[in-house]
């Protein structure tokens, strides 16, 4: 009795939690805990803890909420609960993943998965195999992350888990777009929204089947909560996935859909990453004064927010603009902010940046010593963190200043070193860029010769480029359309087979019961002609029990039929591969394919059990399947 209220009081403690009275839940759950510690109620203490651990966990307090769930482990352990240790071990893994502790993360997810997978719990495997994926996303082990993401993808879709399945598409499109594959990046983030907004229209039409699973103190639970952040991360991931392939007019309202969720959810720190993203497009363009807008607008979010990387790559993309509307003393002074904030963040790749544009300022207004100085030390620097792209723009910046100081051969050497990096690192535009400037110093020096060389060179590269550029839009478009045709269609076949299926085994149910009823009505025709009787008495009674009898609903044929809709190649395959096979004996392997019993076959085909099992030897025979092989495991691999 005892553990009764005490679990009563465990529970409200979590109701609170899955409502959002996050106080309430910690108030609830303190008290709960006292009360279980009194009367050394481990399932008690182990749920509270596993509670706070999640409690610790919304506010991203990561070592309280791992030290939480060992202790809920161990409490869980001393009563064997197989199914809570099994999520706690998963929880326990992913509070590892959050610190970056990939090597203890693995171990434990994929020991809460081999459990899952013992229990039978597809919930539980699902989550294990999609935080497996992150943590391999996290080693940058692309493939066994693909691998991962795409079997918790199946397996939520199964369970029409769509908030958890288009988690999943989104971080199988971040892979895709590391990998430089920006079509089908783009496929899986609009399959994620599409999964998404239909999870948001089902939750916002009241379905009682929509909501956050959350494996609560006796078992799974809805959590009834809407997922607009991941929606607008999807649209960013969108936005940023089009500004790559070009496609700059859809980026742009796919980052305008998630600037609106952002603003709606109050979330700064997004809305201000959307700023930016659409400023970066506005720059590609070549629309400054939109650009500098948006840039302004994220500036002031980050700096409130306290993101000093983040505010200084704005400082930094104002200080472009200001450099190429030749605002020169605005582009100083932004460029000035920027590197005071990176100072101390360690981060080469943005020192870079800032003396690349440091160096273009310097140029611009004619402090060529001062350039030379920024462009050394960026060359060094590149050089150092072997950065071999920025070393190809220094050397190209450096060239620059010498053919400006008029010094055209020492410009032509140092367009020749950048040129040989480039074609080593297949910068095909740098590379046809540096040709072209070649080809014009060499005719400013009246070397035609060498200037129409160093041309029909560029123009074999710009060639390349234009070709390549054609190619892989034709190929994305490709890949784009077989993404969303096999989505479509591996949606529709799910239903269907789910729906065929569940129709194949009412079938096997029906003709079982019409078989069980027909028996009967024979026994009873067969007692009424065997009653010593007047023979039109025997008739009557005999029409009477006929308009008394079942009908058969379900056919040999109409089974069939269904059948074939879910195995549509079945009787083919079996007929093709073995040949002396009779029709009943085909029947036989249709129905074991079925999932059926001999007893159970044997009502269906109105013969005996012992028939069934003489076809089933005959069978075994005809296919060359030994004493301990498996008919059934044979047929299922047709």
């Amino acid at each position: 009795m005892i553990s009764k209220e005490l679990d009563e009081k465990v529970l409200a403690a979590y109701s609170a939690f899955l409502e959002r009275q996050i106080e309430k839940s910690t108030e609830l759950c303190t008290t709960a805990l006292e009360q279980c510690i009194k009367y050394n109620y481990h399932r008690g203490i182990g749920g509270c803890y596993y509670l706070s651990a999640n409690i610790f966990s919304r506010d991203k307090q990561w070592n309280k909420a791992l030290k939480a769930a060992e202790k809920a482990l161990w409490h869980f352990e001393q009563i064997e609960e197989r199914l809570f240790l099994a999520h706690l071990v998963y929880r326990i893994a992913y509070f590892h993943s959050q610190k970056e502790e990939n090597t203890t993360a693995f171990e434990q997810c994929k020991k809460a998965l081999d459990e899952f997978q013992a229990l039978g719990d597809k919930r539980g495997e699902a989550g294990a195999y999609s935080l497996l994926g992150t943590i391999f996303i996290q080693k940058a082990e692309y493939e066994n992350a693909l691998e991962h993401l795409e079997r918790s993808f199946s397996l939520s879709i199964r369970q029409n888990n769509l908030d958890r399945a288009g988690s999943d598409c989104i971080n199988i499109a971040a892979i895709y777009l590391y990998k430089g594959e920006h079509e089908r990046a783009i496929g899986y983030l609009r399959q994620a929204i599409e999964l998404k907004e239909r999870y948001k229209r089902e939750f916002e039409s009241g379905s009682e089947s929509v909501g956050f699973v959350f494996y609560s103190y006796n078992g799974y639970v809805l959590s009834h909560s809407p997922n607009d952040r991941t929606i607008a991360d999807a649209y960013l991931n969108l936005g940023m996935a089009l500004s790559s392939r070009g496609d700059y007019i859809e980026a742009v309202d796919a980052f305008d859909k998630a600037l609106k969720i952002k603003q709606d959810l109050g979330d700064q720190y997004g809305e201000a990453v959307v700023y930016n993203q659409i400023g970066n497009i506005f720059v590609e363009i070549n629309d400054l004064t939109k650009a500098e807008w948006y840039f302004l607008k994220a500036r002031p979010l980050f700096g409130i927010l306290g993101h000093k990387q983040s505010e200084g790559t704005v400082w930094y993309n104002l200080g472009r603009i200001y450099l190429l509307s030749e605002r020169w003393e605005a582009a100083n002074h932004s460029l000035e902010k920027a590197e005071k904030l990176f100072i101390g963040l360690d981060i080469p790749y943005d020192e870079l940046c800032i003396m690349q544009q440091k160096a273009a300022l310097a140029t611009k207004v004619g402090k060529f010593v001062l350039a030379e100085q920024l462009i050394g030390r960026g060359l060094e620097v590149s050089r150092a963190i072997k950065a071999r792209e920025f070393e190809v723009e220094f050397l190209m910046q450096l060239a620059e200043v010498q053919e400006l100081s008029e010094d055209f051969n020492a410009a032509i050497r140092i367009y020749l070193e950048a040129l040989e990096i480039g074609k080593e690192q297949e910068l095909q535009p740098k590379t046809a860029k540096i040709l072209q400037t070649i080809a014009g110093i060499h005719k400013k020096k009246g070397n035609y010769r060498e200037s129409l060389e160093y041309f029909e060179e560029f123009h074999t590269v710009q060639e390349q480029i234009i070709h390549a550029q054609a190619a892989r839009h034709l190929n994305g478009m490709q890949v784009l359309h077989e993404t969303e045709i096999h989505r479509k269609n591996e949606e529709i076949a799910r239903t269907q087979i789910a729906h065929l299926e569940s129709l194949i085994e009412v079938s096997n149910q029906s003709i079982l019961m019409y078989k069980k009823e027909l028996n009967k009505f024979k026994s009873g025709i067969l007692t009424i002609t065997n009653q010593k009787d007047k023979e039109e008495n025997i008739v009557r009674k005999v029409k009477m029990k006929l308009r008394e009898s079942p009908v058969m609903q379900e056919t040999w044929e109409s089974y069939l039929d269904i059948f074939c809709k879910v195995h549509p190649d079945f009787q083919t395959i079996l007929s093709a591969k073995y040949p002396n096979l009779t029709t009943m004996e085909i029947k036989v392997c249709v129905l074991i394919r079925a999932g059926l019993m001999s007893d159970e076959i044997a009502q269906i085909l109105s013969l005996s059990e012992r028939t069934i099992e003489n076809k089933r030897l005959q069978i075994r025979k005809k296919v060359g399947l030994g004493e301990r092989g498996s008919l059934s495991g044979l047929l299922r691999q047709l």
